[in-house]
């Protein structure tokens, strides 16, 4: 099934990285539906919640399809299966666990006229990046919600200090972790050919964004892709869990 007249191909890695001994790191690749959340709470706790939250947004997404007629994505379908992967997380992590959430969904906008359009929404500091081919750059489209993320809004530290500032870990903003959570939401209208990259912090606090610009265009291969910037998080120390989802826009 396609979305809303748009078609997709997708790349995806997942790794434990050097440090830990636990990948608290989901993904979710669907035909039209994409996330990556980041999962914390100590133990197997943000395995728990991280988990729950991609497996409710699978199943409410599967539910859609299976319908007669089959239900299109619109902004307040994907609200709604935020907010019940909130719910999830906190049955299955009682309280003491949450994850962050990005994802990409195709979505119909505008009704009536119900005009194709990409719906990005994060919470925390996983991030989404738009890779626009025509223009050969890339933007980040996400903004982290976390301590380090507003000290730079404030002016007070620079986006380079931040990456590693002591603080840099602190989220302000998580799935789970109230009973009421509002995900920043964008609307894009991607042309063939442009590419997203969703990812944990375990990338972006290993690889300058430079470097994923680079990297996103660098090949034909979407999985070849998702496993070197993995591979280049883990060079450059690892010190986290390192999730990565390349789509790309075919029609």
């Amino acid at each position: 099934m396609t979305s809303q007249n748009y078609r997709y191909r997708a790349g995806a890695a997942t790794d434990v990285g050097l440090r830990r001994e636990l990948n608290e790191d989901s993904l979710l690749v669907m035909d039209d539906l994409f996330a990556v959340a980041d999962g914390m709470g100590g133990h197997d706790a943000g395995e728990v919640a991280s988990s729950s939250c991609v497996q409710a947004l699978r199943e409410m997404r599967q539910d859609m399809i299976a319908a007669d007629p089959p239900q299109h994505m619109d902004l307040e379908a994907l609200r709604s299966m935020i907010g019940s992967a909130n719910t999830s997380v906190l049955v299955a992590g009682q309280g003491r666990a949450g994850t962050t959430l990005t994802m990409l969904a195709g979505i119909r906008h505008d009704d009536p006229a119900g005009e194709h359009a990409l719906a990005v929404a994060n919470i925390g500091d996983s991030r989404a990046y738009w890779y626009q081919a025509a223009a050969d750059q890339m933007v980040q489209i996400t903004e982290d919600h976390s301590a380090v993320q507003e000290l730079v809004n404030r002016g007070i530290i620079t986006a380079e200090e931040a990456r590693t500032h002591p603080d840099r870990n602190v989220i302000t903003r998580a799935v789970g972790t109230s009973p009421h959570i509002a995900a920043d939401v964008a609307v894009l209208r991607p042309e063939p050919g442009d590419r997203f990259l969703l990812c944990s912090d375990g990338l972006t606090n290993e690889v300058s964004d430079d470097d994923l610009a680079w990297a996103i265009s660098s090949s034909d291969d979407l999985d070849a892709i998702a496993h070197d910037l993995v591979d280049q998080a883990n060079e450059a120390g690892g010190r986290d869990n390192i999730t990565v989802i390349i789509v790309e826009i075919l029609s």
